[in-house]
């Protein structure tokens, strides 16, 4: 119920406005119940000590000269006529009248056989001191005892007690009670159709002001409603308004800036490839000749070049080739990042299961164990997703040349909700105190002359993966292998199914 209210603030108005108003009503009937309460029960007691100071006048004569009969007869006459008579205006019944002597003896009763007279008063409550005393009684039932001294000639000569029923007081309490409950419920009824009004009356700025929120930007944004208000409520409006047509104009300040922007993008773009065409031709024609040159002399000076001479030409013959690699590498890892994405759905068991076909072809002396598992998918540029896998591959292929059994597994599983593929080998491995250097262009963790390659594969990698919003990392151990993990961030490659087992290539 709490959590409704806080979800609307015309929720939290209504129930404001009901609550505070309905805690005040029900505070003052309260305390206005309890005056009339008390204001019938003071007049109850009024009426009372005016019965008893009339009845103590009328039998002074017989209690003082013993005329038992004839006080029994004023008492019992007393009584009848009260009861008969029912009268509806008094707060009281009278229960009963008994009169006592000085000597605390009955003198006079309405009940003369229940209580015998000039017996001591069994059931008195008074002490015997000759004051006038009002005792409530709530046991067994509410009771209301009133005392009175009788005087006659300025002498004591007893006391009348009345024991009266305050039914009729009660009756109305009750009474009196339920008519402030239906004017509670009354005053709730109109408090809640009046403050729905209320509320709806101070919430509908707030909310014309919400529904405009979404629209802010857009120059567009009108209160004219809240304008029209005198009150806090057209400042708001007004500051909102001048928001929006600020937030307009940055928009429209922005949108020209990153025209301008996309223009100089475009432009060095053409710039660098241009001058990447003019660097790789510009390189590639040296290195030709140099290549071609000392492959010339190897075969036209064969005969006057010792061993040396030809080794170090063979040398620069390997320096050229690398070199070429390594200008086919960088045009590579430029075009990746210039390259448009073209996303699909990619089969990476499928892709590569085809690089491994190929590495195959090329080592066929070479007994290599593959395990690749099914329904590898994937959602990427199937081109650049090639080429990723393509350099893993080949990692793992060089890197196991050494292995005396040559495993290599690639595989996924979903870890917090997300696919991520691993590829690991049982090759020479590498120390992860390196780690971070590992895809870094031009990095090698082993020799150059131990194994071949141009240091730019790794990094190629990790750009694709970039590219797709993505993330690689890699843990190993000297001599026990490596192990690469990459997830994907675009579309939806946490569903994909991958199971840990599949197909072996072997």
């Amino acid at each position: 119920m709490i959590n409704w209210i806080r979800q609307s603030i015309y929720r939290q108005i209504m129930a404001l406005l009901v609550i505070g108003g309905f805690s005040v009503a029900t505070v003052y009937g309260l305390f206005d119940y309890q005056k009339e309460r008390s204001q019938l029960r003071h007049i109850l007691e009024a009426d009372a000590r005016h019965l008893a100071d009339t009845l103590s006048l009328v039998i002074a004569d017989d209690v003082f000269y013993g005329k038992h009969f004839e006080l029994w007869k004023r008492l019992d006459a007393v009584y009848r006529r009260h009861h008969a008579e029912n009268n509806t205006g008094l707060l009281y019944h009278i229960r009963e009248i008994a009169v006592t002597n000085n000597q605390g003896l009955i003198a006079g009763h309405t009940n003369p056989r229940e209580h015998p007279l000039l017996q001591a008063d069994p059931d008195s409550a008074f002490d015997h001191l000759g004051t006038q005393r009002i005792l409530w009684q709530q046991q067994p039932v509410t009771m209301l005892l009133v005392r009175y001294p009788i005087y006659f000639s300025g002498e004591k000569v007893g006391d009348i007690t009345l024991e009266l029923d305050p039914q009729p007081m009660l009756a109305m309490q009750h009474q009196l009670a339920v008519t402030y409950l239906l004017y509670e419920l009354m005053f709730l009824g109109i408090l809640l159709v009046s403050a729905r009004f209320l509320a709806r009356w101070l919430a509908r700025p707030l909310e014309q002001a919400s529904k405009v929120l979404p629209l802010l930007g857009t120059g567009n944004v009108q209160l004219p409603g809240l304008r029209a208000r005198q009150d806090e409520l057209e400042h708001l409006a007004t500051a909102i308004e001048a928001a929006d047509q600020r937030i307009h104009a940055a928009r429209l300040a922005a949108r020209n800036r990153e025209g301008d922007l996309e223009a100089r993008v475009r432009e060095r773009t053409e710039e660098i490839e241009s001058f990447t065409y003019s660097v790789s031709h510009d390189l590639r024609s040296p290195l030709r000749a140099m290549d071609g040159f000392s492959q010339a002399l190897l075969e036209d000076c064969a005969d006057t070049l010792n061993d040396d001479g030809k080794q170090h030409l063979q040398r620069i013959r390997g320096a050229a080739v690398r070199m070429g690699h390594i200008i086919d590498d960088l045009l590579m890892l430029s075009r990746i990042n210039r390259q448009s994405l073209a996303f699909s759905a990619v089969d990476l068991s499928a892709l590569t299961h085809g690089i491994v076909d190929e590495l195959r072809e090329q080592s066929p002396q070479r007994a290599v164990e593959v395990h690749i598992a099914d329904g590898l998918q994937a959602w990427g540029d199937v081109r650049l997703l090639r080429i990723a896998l393509s350099n893993l591959l080949n990692n793992a292929w060089k890197y196991t040349r050494k292995a005396a059994q040559v495993r290599i597994e690639f595989d996924s599983n979903l870890q917090n909700g997300k696919r991520i593929y691993r590829l690991r080998d049982n090759g020479t491995g590498f120390d992860m105190k390196y780690v971070d250097k590992l895809f870094d262009a031009f990095q090698r963790l082993h020799g150059r002359d131990e194994y071949e390659g141009t240091g730019i594969g790794l990094a190629i990698v990790q750009r694709i993966v970039q590219r797709h919003h993505g993330k690689i990392w890699a843990e190993g151990e000297p001599g026990h292998g490596a192990t690469f993990y990459f997830c994907l961030g675009n579309g939806d490659n946490t569903a994909t199914t991958a199971p840990l087992t599949g197909a072996d290539e072997k």
